[in-house]
């Protein structure tokens, strides 16, 4: 099961060392990908991947090596509310993990 996913919304926070936001919001269209289509989800579409305890991880870049927190180890936390998918990440003391909180801080 690939469980790949990235940010798309505006809602992205960084306080305490944490980053929270949405990875999606419910019924809200994506922008075009790769000039093919666009993706939109509905509530309670992550449901299985939740329940099951997936090892969902946070990359950025979409890169494995470029490893933000996971699931398994409690350094991203992932659930579905009335807006859509939530996310809590705890970004690693780590290089990688300062620039990306100094990037949201920034607004960049």
């Amino acid at each position: 099961m690939k469980n790949d996913f990235e940010i798309r919304t505006t809602s992205l926070s960084a306080s305490n060392k944490t980053l929270t936001g949405y990875v999606i919001k419910w019924n809200s269209r994506s922008h075009v990908l790769w000039d093919e289509f666009v993706e939109q989800f509905a509530p309670k579409a992550f449901n299985t991947s939740l329940e099951m305890g997936a090892d969902i991880r946070a990359l950025y870049e979409h890169d494995p090596i470029n490893l933000l927190g996971r699931t398994t180890s409690g350094t991203l936390q992932l659930a579905e509310d009335a807006i859509g998918l939530r996310f809590k990440l705890t970004p690693p003391d780590t290089q990688l993990g300062h620039d990306v909180l100094t990037l949201v801080e920034r607004g960049d």
